[in-house]
């Protein structure tokens, strides 16, 4: 009597990502977005290219809300505009009201920016979080994360083109895609730009602060419960292609053919996103993930795709 032939499934095979996905230039546009401290400085897929520019990195690091009454803090910063916003008054507690303002935590680079940069264009961006006390009395919680900028305008004053609202750390923490007790090491979130983030602003013009966000992408966190008199530390770097032209005011970047890159920006997020869906949150990757090792997938096909994060979508879309 025969043996039963038993039903092989044919096994289905991922698709691999592999370098060809993307060109060099884009490929290097992706390291840098991946690691905005240490990557090569290169131009971004742009479709208005980059002739005339040059690239500049910029780091601020300043510890904030460390004051003898204030237990928590939040804050927004959009590098695609140049605007950074904070709480505007103590905190007292996680649930207590306060309005965002512009920071004079300023951003990276802005003083140098509004003195000599006509047009200017953020290329890449990261905000770090870290605790500065001692490990003793490490307590708290904290968020970050990636959701679009005009949620800002929301929680401004009316003078400054806002909505007025009232605006907490707890309520902070909606927009961000990653929330976890005080950590002892870094938590760090990378910024890519929404559609309108891809052409050249003026540094000198961002004053109505409520206004102008739509289409851009910012950088959200939040802290609360830790000790007085101790904050927590935000360090915040950009790297920004700028025209030093003076000779105009209107916000430009020279055009450049051929193009940078026959890549699109959406094309260079998605295969990003493919390989790693968490890529831009450092702090939620899997334990021995190292930085800027997203781009040695993408060449290798080493790691498989994964499901969008929340949120990332709408940001993209």
């Amino acid at each position: 009597m025969n043996a039963p032939v038993r039903a092989t499934r044919k096994s289905v095979r991922r698709p691999r990502v592999t370098g060809a996905l993307l060109d060099q230039s884009a490929r290097k546009w992706a390291a840098l977005l991946d690691d905005p401290c240490n990557a090569e400085l290169v131009h971004g897929c742009f479709p208005s290219g980059n002739g005339g520019s040059v690239l500049m990195r910029f780091e601020t690091d300043q510890i904030v809300a460390n004051g003898a009454t204030e237990v928590a803090a939040f804050g927004a910063w959009a590098p695609g505009y140049g605007l950074n916003f904070v709480n505007a008054t103590a905190l007292t507690s996680d649930t207590l009201g306060s309005l965002l303002n512009p920071s004079t935590l300023v951003g990276p680079g802005d003083a140098y920016l509004k003195t000599n940069g006509d047009g200017v264009r953020c290329v890449a961006a990261c905000l770090q979080m870290s605790y500065p006390g001692s490990e003793l009395t490490r307590a708290g919680v904290v968020s970050i994360g990636l959701a679009p900028a005009d949620a800002i305008a929301t929680n401004l004053p009316t003078a400054s083109g806002g909505g007025n609202a009232n605006a907490t750390a707890q309520n902070n923490r909606i927009l961000c895609q990653h929330v976890q007790r005080m950590p002892q090491d870094v938590m760090e979130c990378k910024w890519f730009p929404g559609d309108e983030d891809l052409t050249a602003y003026d540094p000198a013009y961002p004053t109505l602060y409520g206004q102008n966000l739509g289409g851009r992408n910012a950088i959200y966190w939040s802290a609360s419960g830790f000790p007085v008199s101790t904050g927590v530390r935000i360090r915040m770097v950009a790297v920004y292609e700028l025209s030093l032209n003076a000779t105009t005011s209107t916000p430009f970047v020279k055009a450049l053919v051929p193009p940078v890159s026959n890549y699109l920006p959406n094309q260079v997020f998605k295969a990003m996103h493919d390989v790693d869906p968490l890529w831009y949150l450092t702090a939620a990757k899997t334990a021995g993930t190292v930085l800027g090792s997203v781009i040695s997938y993408i060449s290798q096909g080493t790691k498989a795709a994964g499901t969008l994060a929340n949120g990332i979508g709408l940001i993209m879309a």
